[in-house]
């Protein structure tokens, strides 16, 4: 939430000096808690928290002390009593949000589910194949959410030329990341895979899994434009359309069909999984063409 309010009053680098040193604190309790007193899981749970709280805790003081500065009026009665219509605007906006977050998620655990069926090695290449897909989720989650905050500012301006400038720079910067990641698990797959696994029956997978990890990739550039766009705008229609295709019709569609229907096995689920992630470009690209992200101001 402090996070919110100060990118949203265009100050990126407050909320990346407090992420940051969540992370640091995480690594430094992570040593102390699992190595010097043996927690384990317990002790990187203590970890993640405490350091997300300090953070937190930071943040908020640091609005709290600079909130002329950001032109807001912070009492403890306006948090316990809130304005109704800035609350189901908040709402409005959020739930639709959360159902496509949830929904993406939950059809990837079906998808999951059907994979771990096919062996150990399938399995663990698996939590591999997440991992390096989430470094490029990372970025994008970023990129899509800076350019959201500016898309929303320049509407409100009717700044409408600014709005397509970021929507598609959004798009050229992550359409770069997915490039050189391509070229890395193009070129150096055993490396990549090295950094998490040494089985050779895990690796040999992996070799199979590179045209589907450069299709996640630029899945991934391109839906990160288009939630900028549709975050930003405020339009929670499109984002609830976008999480029905996504999470359900296609993802789990696309993957049974793959699968199950060709046969295509463990890789005909990832086929579909990496297909189904291009569903927010083209909801975007016809959401920008159409327009109507200019005729709605939230």
């Amino acid at each position: 939430m402090p996070a919110a309010i100060l990118r949203g009053m265009g100050d990126a680098k407050h909320p990346f000096y407090f992420i940051s040193l969540a992370a640091l604190l995480n690594i430094v309790l992570d040593v102390i808690f699992v190595m010097q007193l043996g927690t384990g899981a317990k002790g990187a749970a203590l970890a993640t928290i405490l350091s997300q709280g300090v953070s937190f805790l930071l943040c908020a003081g640091f609005i709290c002390k600079n909130r002329e500065r950001y032109h807001l009026s912070l009492t403890l009665g306006q948090f316990f009593h809130p304005e109704k219509e800035m609350l189901l605007s908040l709402l409005k906006l959020g739930v639709p949000m959360a159902i496509k977050n949830a929904a993406v998620q939950f059809s990837k655990m079906f998808v999951n589910s059907w994979v771990n069926s096919f062996g150990v090695a399938v399995s663990a290449f698996a939590g591999v194949a997440n991992k390096i897909n989430m470094s490029v989720n990372m970025m994008s989650n970023s990129v899509n959410t800076a350019g959201a905050s500016m898309v929303g500012q320049n509407i409100g301006a009717a700044q409408y030329d600014r709005v397509r400038q970021i929507v598609f720079a959004v798009y050229r910067i992550m359409l770069a990341v997915a490039a050189v990641a391509s070229l890395v698990i193009y070129f150096f797959p055993e490396q990549v895979y090295g950094i998490f696994t040494d089985d050779p029956a895990v690796i040999q997978i992996g070799y199979e899994y590179i045209p589907i990890a450069i299709l996640a990739f630029f899945s991934c550039a391109g839906r990160s434009g288009s939630n900028a766009l549709i975050n930003g705008s405020g339009n929670s229609r499109v984002n609830f359309i976008t999480a029905v295709f996504d999470g359900i019709v296609l993802r789990l569609g696309l993957s049974v069909l793959f699968g199950i229907v060709l046969d295509m096995k463990y890789m005909g689920f990832w086929l579909g999984d990496a297909l189904a992630n291009f569903t927010p470009l083209w909801v975007g690209l016809l959401f920008y063409h159409s327009g109507a992200w200019k005729k709605k101001v939230v």
